[in-house]
């Protein structure tokens, strides 16, 4: 059973970056486009959220220092969404998924200050082979593939990314398991109310756009915006059951790795993105540094 919930959670991290590639691949818009986009990711999180706290009987309120955390997790998330799907917009989807999954340094590197957790032989490998991964999977763009600002877009990802993690991490740390899903929901109430304030901001020029004629303003692909968030719903509850149920050297790996590995096949069998040699062993190594950095 925890076997085959292993594989579907890392069916729904795989799932969230397809379907956020496949909105990129048809809407014209970006600003106003990625944050309607992204208000749907939130609030089709926020319905599973607030269905399974109420099926488990988890109480909606919360203490005050954990709100707080919701609301720097549900904005460090909204700048995570958008520069995604920017970074995706603009650049690969093989190479955008593997640096984001970089992130894992971030609370990593948390936990090594804050907790003063012990710098292990097997966390040192992983960190080297990071190192040495970013190095060989650098673009070199001699066709022009890669658009202006995926590099800054996709760091941003990766920090916000991490940041996300920082704060569930510190959540646990002071609250243990207590109003897990609350304070998801509330994390999703949060990112509904900034993405919904980007989408009102960004309206005005996506309607002068329209008006003036600009063929290229178009407003699709939505539908894939409910199931990337329905993933995203899933893969917490998922990772939040299978945490009571084996260890994190054994569950971040697996999924992290596992959907790492569908990612870039799929970006190069679907999306024909193509790669050096040098890369794919960049990807190889970066595969290796998450499954390092986890056990």
């Amino acid at each position: 059973m925890n076997g085959a919930l292993l594989i579907v959670t890392a069916l729904c991290l795989y799932a969230q970056n397809i379907f956020r590639k496949n909105f990129t691949q048809v809407n014209e818009d970006t600003a106003f486009g990625q944050n309607s986009f992204n208000f749907l990711v939130s609030f089709s999180a926020l319905v599973f959220f607030d269905v399974m706290r109420r099926l488990i009987g988890e109480p909606f309120h919360l203490h005050g220092g954990t709100i707080l955390l919701a609301a720097v997790f549900a904005l460090s998330f909204v700048i995570c969404l958008y520069t995604m799907g920017r970074s995706m917009e603009t650049g690969p989807l093989g190479l955008t998924s593997l640096i984001i999954s970089y992130s894992l340094i971030i609370p990593t590197a948390y936990g090594l200050i804050r907790f003063k957790e012990s710098l292990t032989w097997l966390l040192s490998v992983g960190l080297l082979l990071l190192f040495v991964s970013l190095y060989l999977v650098k673009p070199v763009d001699k066709k022009r593939t890669i658009g202006k600002g995926w590099v800054l877009f996709v760091s941003v990802a990766a920090v916000t990314n991490g940041l996300c993690s920082v704060v569930q991490t510190e959540q646990q740390h002071l609250f243990s398991v207590t109003y897990r899903f609350a304070m998801l929901e509330w994390s999703m109430i949060f990112s509904c109310v900034f993405s919904a304030a980007l989408v009102l901001a960004t309206y005005p020029r996506f309607r002068y756009k329209k008006e003036s004629g600009n063929k290229g303003c178009r407003f699709k692909g939505m539908y894939n915006a409910p199931i990337c968030g329905l993933a995203n719903g899933s893969l917490n509850y998922l990772v939040i059951t299978l945490a009571g149920r084996l260890p994190a050297s054994l569950l971040f790996p697996i999924v992290s790795a596992g959907s790492l590995i569908l990612t870039m096949f799929s970006s190069v069998v679907f999306y024909r993105e193509k790669y050096s040699p040098k890369q794919y062993i960049g990807f190889v190594l970066g595969v290796l540094s998450i499954v390092f950095m986890n056990l």
